[in-house]
């Protein structure tokens, strides 16, 4: 069954593309953040994904919460986008990245304090997940299309039938 509450985000693969969520609390200021999920192409985690996130620097979120304060979160927001418009103008912190998965995907759902505000976050799937993990990322899925490229849609169907034959019961042998 559908988590009715999650949307999947997609086509966010790296800092050009990636998803920026306003507002963000940082400290007693509020930041821009931008969130992508990132995919190694060498190495060790090849074909593995993660999520990573980065935030504007303090400079910007002084301004950034000045102008909130004084001219509402719209005004504010606006003015921000301007900013990103222009490259370069925007400094950002250095990038946060979670630990490889096999797979993972951005989702926007709505925040567990109550207050019905909705943040960004991901799912991800390791290698040998339960059937029932399995089943809770499927529910994920069944928001809407998460956009797998080819390597991405591989992984997850091998990890589908790998997990399925292992919670297959066998029978004795005697």
């Amino acid at each position: 069954m559908p988590q009715a509450d999650v949307t999947i985000l997609t086509g966010h693969r790296s800092e050009d593309t990636a998803h920026i969520t306003y507002a963000y609390p940082y400290g007693r200021t509020r930041c821009l953040r931008r969130e992508w999920v990132e995919q190694a192409d060498k190495g060790p985690a090849k074909d593995r994904s993660r999520f990573v996130t980065q935030t504007t620097t303090t400079r910007f979120n002084i301004a950034y919460t000045d102008r909130i304060n004084r001219d509402g979160l719209e005004a504010a927001n606006a003015w921000a986008a301007t900013q990103l418009a222009i490259p370069g103008l925007v400094q950002w912190n250095k990038p946060s990245p979670s630990t490889y998965s096999a797979v993972v995907v951005m989702v926007a759902a709505p925040l567990d304090d109550g207050s019905g505000r909705i943040g960004t976050h991901y799912r991800c799937l390791h290698e040998y997940p339960s059937l029932t993990t399995l089943n809770e990322f499927r529910d994920v899925l069944a928001n809407g299309n998460p956009a797998f490229n080819e390597r991405e849609q591989r992984i997850f169907d091998r990890i589908v039938r790998r997990t399925e034959a292992a919670e297959t019961p066998r029978e004795l042998a005697g």
